[in-house]
């Protein structure tokens, strides 16, 4: 557990307990828990009044990006982005924060490095952050909407890679590389669209904790959001057109395959009728007596073959 505190005085301390915190006479208190035992949640829910459902809420931290009203403070669920490509995996790290008039409180169960430089610069400038705690929240959510920009930007880089593979017929495992993109994009997009769902609700009005000075903050938030969530339907537009040359290269392919096809059996069919013709059992057919029948036969498909060959080149039936 990490606490810090800023007093009435506007002198800061980090003290080990809350045994030490006057909450009544604070200016500003952060307590930040990285995974919390039950026993360190319960007194937390104690120490700020905080119901049962939203301590079995911090336990889980399995819930979608959230904002709830309670009455001496706000419930809010973050993720920060986990993206691992050596596994091409995208997963989120869950935080839940208590934003209350004068107190933030975040949950996480797994390691949150974005949240170090934050507790330094409250250290070096507490001052920044003495207007009020949701400028503490603010400065979170911000650095874990900035950490979005590097992947979309490297997925519209490997989605542009695909496409001029594709052209240039290049990508041997195209569909494969096509459905991965394709996942990781949905799953950008519906992080990007439920944090603008929250950030919506931290802007509202009449929502008590958030100050009107500190609502510009969350609105340049939204403003990320809102270009995020452009440049991921560009990506969407982006693999839709990579699906199309990809499954207009497959039917393609098929085409010349059949025209093949086609061309060798038109090659072949008038050498059948000609076989046919002279398999007849009739006896009176002056071919099979004559000296020189058997070669005509062999000649005359032979011509046949070669003039039917030119004309498929000809007609570019090959």
């Amino acid at each position: 557990m990490k606490i810090f505190v800023i007093d009435g005085d506007g002198n800061s301390r980090q003290p080990s307990s809350l045994e030490d915190v006057d909450l009544a006479e604070s200016k500003l208190l952060w307590v930040d828990l990285y995974n919390p035992a039950d026993e360190e949640l319960s007194a937390i829910g104690q120490y700020f009044d905080v119901h049962s459902l939203v301590i079995e809420d911090c336990q889980k931290l399995v819930d979608v990006p959230k904002v709830e009203e309670f009455k001496e403070h706000l419930f809010i669920i973050w993720h920060f982005l986990r993206d691992h490509p050596e596994t091409e995996v995208i997963e989120m790290a869950g935080l839940a924060a208590l934003l209350g008039a004068n107190y933030l409180v975040t949950v996480h169960n797994r390691e949150l490095p974005e949240l170090e430089p934050i507790l330094s610069k409250l250290s070096d400038d507490p001052s920044h952050f003495r207007e009020s705690p949701a400028v503490l929240l603010h400065a979170m959510t911000d650095r874990s909407v900035d950490d979005f920009f590097p992947l979309v930007e490297d997925l519209e880089d490997e989605i542009e890679v695909l496409l001029d593979d594709l052209i240039k017929d290049a990508a041997g495992n195209g569909m494969e590389m096509l459905l991965r993109l394709k996942h990781r994009n949905s799953a950008i997009r519906k992080t990007v669209m439920v944090h603008g769902d929250v950030i919506g609700k931290l802007l509202r009005p009449d929502l008590p904790f958030i100050p009107k000075s500190s609502r510009n903050y969350f609105r340049d938030i939204q403003d990320h959001l809102v270009r995020l969530g452009s440049e991921v339907d560009t990506n969407s537009e982006y693999l839709t057109t990579a699906l199309d040359v990809l499954l207009g290269k497959a039917g393609n392919r098929m085409n010349v395959t059949m025209k093949r096809l086609a061309a060798v059996a038109t090659v072949f069919l008038p050498l059948m009728f000609l076989v046919g013709f002279w398999g007849m059992n009739f006896e009176s057919m002056p071919e099979f007596a004559w000296e020189y029948g058997y070669i005509l036969a062999l000649t005359s498909i032979a011509v046949v073959a070669i003039v039917m060959v030119v004309i498929a080149k000809r007609n570019d039936w090959f």
